[in-house]
Protein backbone atom coordinates (compact mmCIF):
# COMPACT_ATOMS: atom_id res chain seq x y z
CA UNK A 1 0.00 0.00 0.00
CA UNK A 2 1.14 3.38 -0.70
CA UNK A 3 1.58 5.50 2.43
CA UNK A 4 -1.02 8.92 1.52
CA UNK A 5 1.37 12.13 1.81
CA UNK A 6 0.16 14.43 3.78
CA UNK A 7 1.52 18.11 4.07
CA UNK A 8 3.44 19.14 7.02
CA UNK A 9 1.49 21.19 9.56
CA UNK A 10 2.39 24.67 9.91
CA UNK A 11 3.56 25.88 13.30
CA UNK A 12 1.18 28.88 14.94
CA UNK A 13 2.89 31.17 16.27
CA UNK A 14 1.35 31.23 19.87
CA UNK A 15 -0.87 34.75 20.17
CA UNK A 16 0.44 37.53 22.66
CA UNK A 17 -1.54 37.91 25.54
CA UNK A 18 -3.41 41.40 26.11
CA UNK A 19 -1.22 42.61 28.67
CA UNK A 20 1.68 41.58 26.61
CA UNK A 21 5.19 44.07 26.56
CA UNK A 22 7.24 45.08 24.32
CA UNK A 23 10.89 43.61 24.70
CA UNK A 24 13.20 46.21 26.93
CA UNK A 25 16.17 47.31 26.01
CA UNK A 26 18.58 45.24 27.58
CA UNK A 27 21.17 46.81 29.80
CA UNK A 28 24.87 47.02 28.63
CA UNK A 29 26.89 47.67 31.85
CA UNK A 30 29.94 49.97 29.64
CA UNK A 31 33.20 49.94 32.18
CA UNK A 32 34.02 54.07 31.22
CA UNK A 33 33.60 56.34 33.99
CA UNK A 34 34.76 59.55 34.75
CA UNK A 35 37.94 60.14 36.81
CA UNK A 36 40.48 62.61 38.05
CA UNK A 37 42.15 62.76 34.70
CA UNK A 38 39.05 64.62 32.97
CA UNK A 39 39.02 68.00 33.57
CA UNK A 40 35.58 69.26 32.26
CA UNK A 41 33.14 71.71 32.53
CA UNK A 42 30.07 69.08 32.11
CA UNK A 43 29.96 65.67 32.50
CA UNK A 44 27.19 63.62 30.19
CA UNK A 45 25.42 60.57 30.41
CA UNK A 46 23.68 59.00 27.61
CA UNK A 47 20.07 57.77 27.80
CA UNK A 48 18.41 55.62 25.56
CA UNK A 49 15.43 53.44 25.07
CA UNK A 50 13.77 51.27 22.31
CA UNK A 51 12.74 53.33 19.46
CA UNK A 52 9.55 51.83 19.27
CA UNK A 53 8.23 53.14 22.54
CA UNK A 54 7.55 56.83 22.11
CA UNK A 55 7.89 59.14 24.89
CA UNK A 56 7.63 62.84 24.62
CA UNK A 57 10.21 65.21 26.52
CA UNK A 58 7.26 65.68 29.42
CA UNK A 59 7.26 61.38 29.87
CA UNK A 60 11.21 61.55 29.90
CA UNK A 61 10.99 64.49 32.72
CA UNK A 62 8.29 62.81 34.54
CA UNK A 63 10.59 59.74 34.80
CA UNK A 64 13.69 61.23 35.26
CA UNK A 65 13.10 64.64 36.94
CA UNK A 66 12.59 62.80 40.53
CA UNK A 67 15.60 61.07 40.18
CA UNK A 68 17.64 64.26 39.63
CA UNK A 69 16.77 66.13 42.46
CA UNK A 70 18.74 64.80 44.90
CA UNK A 71 21.90 64.89 42.77
CA UNK A 72 21.60 68.65 42.76
CA UNK A 73 22.12 69.37 45.96
CA UNK A 74 25.99 67.66 45.15
CA UNK A 75 26.72 70.24 42.35
CA UNK A 76 25.98 73.58 43.74
CA UNK A 77 29.77 74.05 44.86
CA UNK A 78 30.78 72.90 41.75
CA UNK A 79 28.65 75.36 39.93
CA UNK A 80 29.99 78.16 41.25
CA UNK A 81 32.86 77.24 39.02
CA UNK A 82 31.42 77.16 35.98
CA UNK A 83 31.67 80.65 34.71
CA UNK A 84 28.14 81.96 33.32
CA UNK A 85 27.60 85.54 31.69
CA UNK A 86 24.83 86.60 29.68
CA UNK A 87 24.25 82.79 28.15
CA UNK A 88 21.47 81.20 30.81
CA UNK A 89 21.97 77.98 31.68
CA UNK A 90 19.60 75.23 32.67
CA UNK A 91 20.36 74.02 36.64
CA UNK A 92 21.96 70.81 36.83
CA UNK A 93 21.65 68.41 36.50
CA UNK A 94 19.13 68.30 33.82
CA UNK A 95 17.98 65.89 30.63
CA UNK A 96 17.89 66.71 27.24
CA UNK A 97 16.47 65.03 24.35
CA UNK A 98 18.90 64.87 21.70
CA UNK A 99 17.54 62.28 19.12
CA UNK A 100 14.21 60.24 19.15
CA UNK A 101 15.50 57.10 21.29
CA UNK A 102 18.55 58.96 23.12
CA UNK A 103 19.01 61.80 25.49
CA UNK A 104 21.49 63.09 27.61
CA UNK A 105 22.25 64.38 31.22
CA UNK A 106 24.57 66.76 32.06
CA UNK A 107 25.97 66.64 35.03
CA UNK A 108 28.72 69.42 36.74
CA UNK A 109 30.85 66.85 38.27
CA UNK A 110 32.16 63.44 37.06
CA UNK A 111 30.86 61.69 40.59
CA UNK A 112 27.16 62.56 40.65
CA UNK A 113 27.36 60.90 36.49
CA UNK A 114 29.58 58.27 37.83
CA UNK A 115 26.93 57.67 40.57
CA UNK A 116 23.69 58.21 38.31
CA UNK A 117 25.25 55.40 36.38
CA UNK A 118 25.23 52.66 39.01
CA UNK A 119 22.07 53.47 39.77
CA UNK A 120 20.59 52.82 36.67
CA UNK A 121 22.44 49.55 36.03
CA UNK A 122 20.76 48.12 38.61
CA UNK A 123 17.23 48.93 37.77
CA UNK A 124 17.28 50.21 34.36
CA UNK A 125 13.35 50.30 33.79
CA UNK A 126 13.83 49.81 29.77
CA UNK A 127 17.00 52.45 29.56
CA UNK A 128 20.07 51.58 28.73
CA UNK A 129 21.99 54.31 30.77
CA UNK A 130 25.71 54.36 30.48
CA UNK A 131 29.18 57.05 29.44
CA UNK A 132 30.09 56.15 26.56
CA UNK A 133 33.83 56.31 25.65
CA UNK A 134 34.25 59.36 23.60
CA UNK A 135 32.97 61.35 26.44
CA UNK A 136 36.29 60.30 28.42
CA UNK A 137 39.05 60.28 26.04
CA UNK A 138 40.32 62.06 23.81
CA UNK A 139 41.87 61.29 20.07
CA UNK A 140 44.92 61.81 19.01
CA UNK A 141 46.82 61.08 15.58
CA UNK A 142 49.91 60.00 14.98
CA UNK A 143 51.28 59.23 11.19
CA UNK A 144 54.29 56.50 10.73
CA UNK A 145 56.13 55.36 7.24
CA UNK A 146 55.29 51.63 8.27
CA UNK A 147 53.11 50.45 10.76
CA UNK A 148 52.48 46.96 11.74
CA UNK A 149 52.27 47.00 15.54
CA UNK A 150 49.59 45.43 17.99
CA UNK A 151 47.20 47.10 20.13
CA UNK A 152 49.32 45.84 23.32
CA UNK A 153 52.46 47.22 21.73
CA UNK A 154 51.22 50.87 21.56
CA UNK A 155 50.06 51.33 25.31
CA UNK A 156 54.21 51.11 25.44
CA UNK A 157 54.67 54.12 23.15
CA UNK A 158 53.38 56.24 26.57
CA UNK A 159 54.03 56.97 29.81
CA UNK A 160 51.92 55.66 32.97
CA UNK A 161 49.89 58.51 33.07
CA UNK A 162 48.38 58.38 29.39
CA UNK A 163 45.68 54.78 29.01
CA UNK A 164 45.24 53.88 25.58
CA UNK A 165 41.40 53.07 25.29
CA UNK A 166 41.15 51.91 21.56
CA UNK A 167 42.87 52.86 18.19
CA UNK A 168 42.61 52.60 14.55
CA UNK A 169 44.36 52.65 11.55
CA UNK A 170 44.06 53.72 7.57
CA UNK A 171 46.09 54.26 4.92
CA UNK A 172 47.52 57.29 3.09
CA UNK A 173 47.41 58.49 -0.36
CA UNK A 174 51.29 59.48 0.34
CA UNK A 175 52.03 55.78 1.45
CA UNK A 176 51.91 56.50 5.41
CA UNK A 177 49.86 55.14 8.10
CA UNK A 178 47.53 57.47 9.81
CA UNK A 179 46.63 56.23 13.30
CA UNK A 180 44.14 57.42 15.51
CA UNK A 181 44.58 56.44 19.39
CA UNK A 182 41.66 57.12 22.00
CA UNK A 183 43.49 58.31 25.02
CA UNK A 184 41.67 58.49 28.75
CA UNK A 185 41.16 61.73 30.48
CA UNK A 186 40.63 65.00 28.37
CA UNK A 187 44.72 65.62 28.43
CA UNK A 188 47.19 64.65 25.18
CA UNK A 189 51.02 63.86 25.39
CA UNK A 190 52.83 66.19 22.82
CA UNK A 191 54.45 63.25 21.51
CA UNK A 192 55.01 59.12 21.48
CA UNK A 193 57.98 56.99 21.71
CA UNK A 194 57.28 54.45 19.19
CA UNK A 195 60.86 52.04 19.05
CA UNK A 196 63.13 54.68 19.89
CA UNK A 197 61.80 57.50 17.74
CA UNK A 198 59.83 60.09 18.86
CA UNK A 199 56.85 60.83 17.32
CA UNK A 200 54.56 63.92 17.08
CA UNK A 201 51.32 63.38 18.64
CA UNK A 202 48.31 65.79 17.54
CA UNK A 203 44.61 66.63 18.62
CA UNK A 204 42.54 64.65 16.20
CA UNK A 205 40.54 67.14 13.78
CA UNK A 206 37.04 66.54 14.01
CA UNK A 207 34.61 67.56 11.24
CA UNK A 208 31.00 68.78 11.74
CA UNK A 209 28.08 66.86 11.69
CA UNK A 210 25.50 68.17 9.34
CA UNK A 211 21.87 66.65 7.92
CA UNK A 212 20.79 66.84 4.84
CA UNK A 213 17.02 66.62 5.82
CA UNK A 214 16.58 69.87 7.59
CA UNK A 215 19.96 71.57 6.35
CA UNK A 216 20.81 71.97 9.71
CA UNK A 217 24.77 71.78 11.54
CA UNK A 218 24.55 69.43 14.58
CA UNK A 219 23.25 65.78 14.32
CA UNK A 220 23.42 63.58 11.48
CA UNK A 221 20.20 62.89 9.32
CA UNK A 222 18.84 59.62 10.60
CA UNK A 223 18.44 61.43 13.90
CA UNK A 224 16.82 64.28 12.65
CA UNK A 225 13.59 65.72 14.68
CA UNK A 226 12.57 68.20 12.23
CA UNK A 227 10.89 68.47 8.52
CA UNK A 228 12.21 68.62 5.22
CA UNK A 229 14.13 72.02 3.79
CA UNK A 230 15.32 72.96 0.70
CA UNK A 231 17.34 75.90 0.30
CA UNK A 232 15.90 76.74 -3.25
CA UNK A 233 12.24 76.87 -1.99
CA UNK A 234 12.29 77.66 1.71
CA UNK A 235 12.77 81.13 1.07
CA UNK A 236 9.99 81.33 -1.44
CA UNK A 237 7.60 78.47 0.18
CA UNK A 238 8.70 78.23 3.97
CA UNK A 239 5.53 76.13 4.34
CA UNK A 240 7.05 73.31 1.69
CA UNK A 241 8.44 70.07 3.68
CA UNK A 242 10.68 68.26 0.97
CA UNK A 243 14.59 67.69 0.73
CA UNK A 244 16.87 69.05 -1.85
CA UNK A 245 17.11 65.78 -3.21
CA UNK A 246 13.75 65.38 -4.61
CA UNK A 247 13.07 69.51 -5.83
CA UNK A 248 12.95 69.59 -9.46
CA UNK A 249 14.47 73.15 -9.82
CA UNK A 250 17.44 71.73 -8.13
CA UNK A 251 17.57 68.62 -10.60
CA UNK A 252 16.85 70.89 -13.35
CA UNK A 253 19.94 73.42 -12.72
CA UNK A 254 22.23 72.06 -9.93
CA UNK A 255 24.18 75.00 -9.77
CA UNK A 256 21.04 77.04 -8.64
CA UNK A 257 21.42 78.95 -5.59
CA UNK A 258 20.24 76.73 -2.30
CA UNK A 259 23.08 77.34 0.46
CA UNK A 260 20.74 78.56 3.31
CA UNK A 261 23.96 80.02 4.58
CA UNK A 262 26.13 81.80 2.09
CA UNK A 263 23.52 81.89 -0.52
CA UNK A 264 26.12 80.33 -3.30
CA UNK A 265 25.43 77.18 -5.10
CA UNK A 266 26.38 74.39 -3.22
CA UNK A 267 24.89 71.62 -0.63
CA UNK A 268 25.13 71.88 3.03
CA UNK A 269 28.56 70.42 4.53
CA UNK A 270 30.75 71.68 1.45
CA UNK A 271 33.93 71.89 2.39
CA UNK A 272 34.35 75.67 0.70
CA UNK A 273 31.28 76.87 2.43
CA UNK A 274 31.97 79.80 4.80
CA UNK A 275 29.45 78.08 7.50
CA UNK A 276 31.34 75.10 7.21
CA UNK A 277 34.70 76.15 8.02
CA UNK A 278 33.24 78.26 10.85
CA UNK A 279 32.03 75.29 11.86
CA UNK A 280 34.73 73.12 11.43
CA UNK A 281 36.72 75.91 13.95
CA UNK A 282 34.01 75.96 16.50
CA UNK A 283 33.86 72.08 16.95
CA UNK A 284 37.91 72.16 17.22
CA UNK A 285 37.99 74.81 20.07
CA UNK A 286 35.32 72.54 21.73
CA UNK A 287 38.09 70.00 21.99
CA UNK A 288 40.91 72.07 21.88
CA UNK A 289 39.71 74.67 25.01
CA UNK A 290 38.06 71.46 27.27
CA UNK A 291 34.64 74.12 26.56
CA UNK A 292 31.09 73.27 26.34
CA UNK A 293 28.72 75.30 23.75
CA UNK A 294 28.22 77.83 26.35
CA UNK A 295 31.54 78.37 28.02
CA UNK A 296 33.19 78.83 24.06
CA UNK A 297 30.41 81.73 23.24
CA UNK A 298 30.80 83.21 26.51
CA UNK A 299 34.58 83.33 26.20
CA UNK A 300 34.07 85.37 22.72
CA UNK A 301 36.59 82.69 21.30
CA UNK A 302 34.33 82.66 17.93
CA UNK A 303 31.12 84.65 17.52
CA UNK A 304 27.98 82.87 17.99
CA UNK A 305 26.62 80.08 15.90
CA UNK A 306 23.88 81.12 13.12
CA UNK A 307 22.43 78.28 12.82
CA UNK A 308 21.96 74.73 15.73
CA UNK A 309 24.20 74.35 18.39
CA UNK A 310 26.90 72.25 17.12
CA UNK A 311 26.48 69.47 20.10
CA UNK A 312 24.95 71.72 22.21
CA UNK A 313 25.97 71.91 25.74
CA UNK A 314 28.97 69.32 25.09
CA UNK A 315 32.41 69.06 24.16
CA UNK A 316 32.27 65.16 23.04
CA UNK A 317 33.30 63.66 19.78
CA UNK A 318 30.22 62.21 18.70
Amino acid sequence: MERSQQEPSKKLKPAKPKNHKEKEVPVKKDDYKYNESNKLPLYGVIIRWDKKVKYTNKDLLNKFESKLIPFRSLSKEADNDIAVKSLPRKPLPYIQRVYPSKAIVMFSNGESANKFVDLHQEDSGGFRVYIPMSFVSTLGVARFGKFNSKFSELQECFSEDYKVLQWRKRRLNDGKTEVTIAIQGSELPDSMNFKGETIPFELYKRKPSYCVRCLRYGHRTNDCMSKPRCGVCLPVKPKLTHRESKCGKIKRNPKIERCLFCGQGHSIGTEGCIEHVQQSEFKMNLVRHKMDYLSVLEKDILPAIRTTAVNSNRIWLD
